[in-house]
């Protein structure tokens, strides 16, 4: 579905359509039944090619019309700024903080992906599964999502300063990693006496 996406003028697509309305410029100026319409005919695309059920779609549907008719959402709508802001973050700050619109989240994630391509769209998607790996405790996340923001509010890896501390804690984390192994064996070893 991709390639013929690229390779056809992408106007001729019933998807491409319908994902017009996610445009929050449309989604301002037009009128809801519209807009509700279009989400329907890219929905209805889903569903053909297999990439959702019918009953997702249907709730795709009702989240979306919830979603539009908030106050909220309509007024960050209209300081949607489409020559500097990304479209993919725009919806990620307004949805991912609210678990009413799960489905429309992962629908508007897949068209972005599908439209924009995998990596700008994930990066903004899912942080947290890119700092995260399989079996970790909650400690080593609550540590690796404290680095990736350090990273991020300093303006990016290349722009962190690095410290006589970090590079002390850094030469030490090894030793200290073996000492903490150590005291949970001892605890474990007396907790079983």
């Amino acid at each position: 579905m991709t390639l013929k996406l690229i390779e056809r003028n992408p106007l001729r697509f019933k998807l491409v359509r319908g994902i017009s309305c996610l445009s929050p410029n449309i989604l301002i100026s037009a009128s809801s039944s519209f807009c509700v319409q279009k989400i329907k005919i890219a929905l209805d695309t889903f569903v053909d090619c297999h990439q959702m059920t019918e009953v997702t779609a249907d709730k795709v549907k009702s989240e979306f019309c919830k979603f539009f008719a908030s106050p909220h959402v309509k007024k960050e709508m209209l300081e949607f700024k489409h020559e500097s802001e990304r479209l993919d973050v725009f919806y990620s700050s307004l949805m991912v903080k609210n678990t009413n619109y799960q489905n429309l989240f992962m629908f508007v994630k897949n068209v972005l992906i599908m439209s924009h391509g995998n990596a700008a769209v994930e990066s903004v998607f899912s942080i947290n599964k890119a700092v995260l790996t399989e079996n970790m405790q909650e400690r080593s996340v609550i540590d690796l999502r404290t680095v990736d923001d350090a990273v991020s509010n300093s303006g990016g890896l290349f722009k962190v300063d690095i410290t006589k501390e970090m590079i002390l804690a850094a030469r030490n984390a090894h030793s200290c990693y073996h000492e903490e192994i150590k005291s949970k064996t001892l605890i474990e070893k007396k907790s079983e006496e």
